[in-house]
């Protein structure tokens, strides 16, 4: 995630088809983003961040939660 000046990676693992992020599980990778998107992923007495668009990678041009779905169906 671009934070500005930083950015900021939050590991997300998968197992038995959920997503954890900390202590948080997701039955999906789009209810993770959505919970991003209202809830802030990171925040400090300074700042909060909230996820607002998907990456897209620059060699494949895929979104990477397109790209993630392909993986898990495959």
């Amino acid at each position: 995630m671009n934070a500005g000046s930083k950015n900021r990676n939050f590991k997300v693992h998968m197992k038995d088809g959920e997503f954890y992020i900390g202590l948080k599980v997701f039955t999906s990778l789009e209810a993770l983003i959505e919970n991003y998107r209202r809830h802030p992923i990171f925040k400090n007495e300074h700042e909060k961040h909230f996820l607002t668009q998907p990456f897209q990678h620059p060699e494949c041009g895929a979104f990477l939660p397109t790209a993630v779905d392909k993986l898990l169906r495959s």
